[in-house]
């Protein structure tokens, strides 16, 4: 859509108003809160609607301290083959950064840590879920721990095939679990 241009004294119209608000930014889709357990799956919530996904995830507290990852679903069945990641991370105490790669059924590898006492978040995209083509993401997410843990997480994610994914699930990396957990997924207005 063309972005139209206003004048002064020109009078807005409420067929413009509704127009150029419904086609634009992010539109709610979802949220799922997970109180337990070591599995948050969000099912059906990827569409031909939508070509990206964003998927905000606040108030991350766990068990224990571990690493947050994620990969996409179709109905129930987490995606298991074709998949590339590679995560960078800082961290603080040692002053370093670390680098790690890898080709498991894991999309996005450690892209956050949570405790029971200082919740930690990460937001990611999500590019062509639902489309018969090769998905990627991008995902930036922080360990609450502070001086004792990661600073900076950055994962990317890449699935080489041309499945249509329609779903999502976030688990927790080793035996803690959730405590609570908040994942809002936006879509990504095409026009």
């Amino acid at each position: 859509m063309a972005i139209k241009t206003f004048t002064t004294g020109e009078v807005l119209t409420a067929s413009d108003t509704n127009t150029y608000l419904a086609n634009s930014g992010l539109t709610y889709i979802t949220q799922v809160t997970q109180t337990s357990g070591a599995n948050l799956d969000i099912t059906s919530c990827f569409s031909a609607t939508y070509d990206a996904y964003r998927i905000v995830c606040t108030d991350l507290r766990l068990s224990a301290a571990a690493l947050i990852s994620a990969t996409l679903l179709v109905g129930s069945t987490p995606a298991a083959a074709n998949i590339t990641w590679a995560s960078t991370r800082f961290d603080y105490a040692a002053n370093a950064w670390n680098f790690a790669k890898g080709t498991t059924d894991t999309f996005v590898r450690g892209v956050s840590v949570g405790t029971v006492t200082n919740a930690g978040g990460f937001i990611f995209d999500v590019i062509n879920p639902n489309l018969p083509q090769r998905t990627v993401v991008q995902a930036v997410g922080t360990d609450p721990r502070g001086t004792t843990g990661y600073m900076i997480i950055n994962t990317n994610g890449l699935i080489e095939n041309t499945t249509a994914y329609n779903g999502l699930r976030l688990f927790v990396d080793s035996a803690p679990t959730y405590v609570n957990m908040k994942a809002t997924v936006y879509g990504y207005r095409i026009s």
